[in-house]
C-alpha cells in the first residue's frame, strides 16, 4: 500500500507473458491483426511512441486504483520513490488480454494511466474503451495540465 493520504489503492498484478512489441505492427486505427479493436490513436501518443520497438520480458503490471478525483500532478506526487512507469508494450499486451473491451484486468469502464518521461517530461498515456474500440493517447502531465482523472481511473506501474 502507498503512503498516499488515501489517493490511490493497489487491486491487483496483470501478467505480462514475454514478446517482442512493434508499435507499426499493431498501432492501428481498426480491427488489427491480433484481432484488438483500435478506434483512436492520438496525434501525441502516435508521436512519441509510435514507432516504439521494444523487447518485453515477463512482467507484470501494477493496477492502483483512484480513490477520488485527481490531476496527473497529483497522481505523480503520490507515486513512490523509483516506480516504474509501464511500458508501450506492456500496455498494448494487457489490451490484447481484453480485444474488445471485455471485462479484465484492466478497466474498460475507467481511464488506464500511466506516466511516461520524453525528454524529462512527464506524460500521461492513457488507454481507455470506448465504443469505438481501446482509445490511446498522451498528454503532457505538466502543472496547469486541465486533465482531472474520475475516481475508479486505473493507474498502471510495472514491477
Amino acid at each position: 500500500m502507498i503512503n498516499d493520504g488515501g489517493l490511490i489503492r493497489r487491486i491487483g498484478v496483470v501478467p505480462i507473458r514475454p514478446f517482442t512489441f512493434r508499435a507499426t505492427d499493431v498501432m492501428v486505427r481498426g480491427v488489427n491483426r491480433d484481432g484488438v479493436k483500435i478506434g483512436w490513436l492520438g496525434d501525441d501518443f502516435l508521436r512519441l511512441f509510435g514507432d516504439a520497438e521494444e523487447q518485453i520480458g515477463e512482467a507484470g503490471l501494477v493496477v492502483r486504483r483512484l480513490q477520488r478525483r485527481a490531476l496527473d500532478v497529483d497522481l505523480l506526487a503520490a507515486m513512490p520513490d523509483g516506480f516504474r512507469t509501464a511500458r508501450v508494450g506492456q500496455l498494448y499486451r494487457a489490451v490484447q488480454q481484453q480485444p474488445r473491451g471485455e471485462s479484465g484486468r484492466i478497466s474498460s469502464c475507467f481511464p488506464n494511466v500511466t506516466f511516461k518521461y520524453v525528454g524529462g517530461v512527464p506524460w500521461s498515456v492513457v488507454v481507455e474503451w470506448r465504443r469505438e474500440g481501446w482509445l490511446f493517447a498522451a498528454y503532457r502531465a505538466a502543472s496547469g495540465n486541465p486533465f482531472e482523472r474520475p475516481r475508479g481511473t486505473q493507474l498502471l506501474t510495472s514491477r
